[in-house]
């Protein structure tokens, strides 16, 4: 689909320098994932659009994921592991390591505490 739009714009001469992807192109709205179903060539796509001087940029949701509490959740483990998430002092929060959690695109979300 996105490849489409590049043609479209290519076709009619339109002038195109980047082409932005927002969160479907993660693996269940999980930073750092990819949706390899919707964007099996994601990897071809960056490269061509590099080789025709344009650029890929995809977005990193402010929220991260705190669903897998697991090791499998690399960068959820690798931020607790670190404590630089945001903090809270709600009854719940004790499961999630005291994080603070809210609910966004990936569901159970904790916040980088920027600032740490």
């Amino acid at each position: 689909m996105v490849e489409e739009v590049i043609k479209n714009y290519d076709s009619h001469d339109l002038p195109l320098e980047t082409v932005y992807l927002d969160i479907p192109y993660m693996n269940n709205y999980v930073d750092f994932s990819v949706n390899y179903t919707a964007f099996k060539t994601i990897g071809d796509l960056a490269t061509n659009l590099h080789n025709t001087g344009r650029r890929l940029v995809v977005i990193i949701d402010a929220a991260m994921s705190a669903e897998d509490t697991t090791a499998n959740n690399k960068y959820y483990t690798m931020g607790n592991n670190d404590d630089i998430f945001i903090k809270s002092s709600m009854y719940n929060s004790k499961m999630y390591n005291g994080n603070l959690i809210g609910s966004v695109w990936p569901k159970q979300a904790v916040f980088i505490d920027w600032f740490n």
